[in-house]
C-alpha cells in the first residue's frame, strides 16, 4: 500500500472534531447523560476513553491492509477498488443510550464519500458523488 488514508474523529457531526490534543481525548466515555467528569473519573478505572474507542475502530479498519473498508466499498459501488484509492476515513462516535456507542464511518475517495453506520440499520446511509 503506497498511501495510507488519513483518519479524522468526530463526536456525532463534523462540527465536533476530536484529536489527540482535544481535552476529551483521555476522558472516559460517559455512561449516562448526567455523567460528571469531576467526581466519577477515579471510580471508572475499567472504563473506555475516547482515545480507546477511536483507536480500536481505527485498528479494526486498518487490519489486513484495510481489507474491511476495501470490501465494503467494492461491494457498495459494484467494482473492486485498491486500498490506495481510499483517501480519508472519518469515524463518528454516535451515542445512543448509556452503554450503546456505535460508530459511523465515512470513507472518502476521489469524488465519492460513502457512509457506513448503524443509525438507520442499513449498511450505507447515503452515497455522495461529486
Amino acid at each position: 500500500m503506497l498511501n495510507k488514508p488519513t483518519f479524522k474523529y468526530y463526536l456525532s457531526r463534523k462540527e465536533y472534531p476530536v484529536t489527540k490534543h482535544s481535552w476529551i481525548w483521555k476522558k472516559f466515555l460517559p455512561l449516562s447523560r448526567t455523567f460528571d467528569y469531576q467526581t466519577k473519573e477515579e471510580i471508572l478505572t475499567e472504563s473506555v476513553t475516547y482515545e480507546d474507542y477511536f483507536c480500536a475502530i481505527r485498528a479494526f479498519l486498518e487490519k489486513g491492509s484495510f481489507d474491511i473498508p476495501v470490501k465494503a466499498v467494492s461491494r457498495t459501488i459494484g467494482h473492486q477498488i485498491n486500498p490506495d484509492e481510499i483517501e480519508q476515513i472519518l469515524i463518528f462516535l454516535e451515542k445512543h443510550g448509556e452503554f450503546y456507542h456505535p460508530a459511523c464511518v465515512e470513507i472518502c475517495m476521489s469524488g465519492m464519500n460513502l457512509f457506513f453506520c448503524d443509525k438507520c440499520r442499513c449498511v450505507v446511509c447515503r452515497q455522495t458523488i461529486y
